[in-house]
């Protein structure tokens, strides 16, 4: 697919602005798959980089989410952290635009809708630099004190 295919689905499809710095990480495809990275939020969670979402798979894993009801519409699919799903906010209606946040898998089955009803997602960063600079290898952590 490409990277510009993924440029034209999200203009057709995904329809919200996608902040820049992302789409120039995207780009590059410049994903460091040989280190395992590790990010910490604010709140001391450790989360487990354990995929990013190349642009070749964006477009699926984004309608899978959205079939299954575990993301908004303007919530895009980044990266995988050992099942939860990060999202880069890309509306600017929200107040949070350019935020991260952590989708977890986890929720309830709605018996009555026949819907999943998911938790609602945990902020784990103020936009996509700071949470690449807020990555870390494993041999960091330890020195960090984790």
């Amino acid at each position: 697919m490409g990277f510009q295919n993924f440029k034209d689905w999200a203009a057709a499809w995904f329809a919200y602005p996608i902040p820049g710095e992302y789409l120039d990480f995207l780009e590059k495809g410049d994903f460091d798959t040989t280190v395992r990275k590790y990010y910490v939020t604010g709140e001391g969670n450790i989360l487990e980089l354990s995929e990013w979402f190349a642009s070749d798979d964006l477009p699926e894993v984004y309608e899978n989410c959205r079939k299954e009801k575990m993301i908004e519409d303007y919530h895009l699919p980044i990266l995988d952290s050992c099942g939860c799903i990060a999202v880069l906010n890309c509306s600017r209606e929200t107040g949070a635009y350019g935020q991260m946040f952590l989708q977890t898998s986890s929720g309830e089955y709605e018996e009555e809708t026949g819907e999943n009803i998911y938790e609602r997602p945990e902020f784990i960063a103020g936009s996509f630099l700071d949470f690449l600079s807020g990555l870390h290898d494993a041999e960091e952590l330890e020195e960090q004190g984790f």
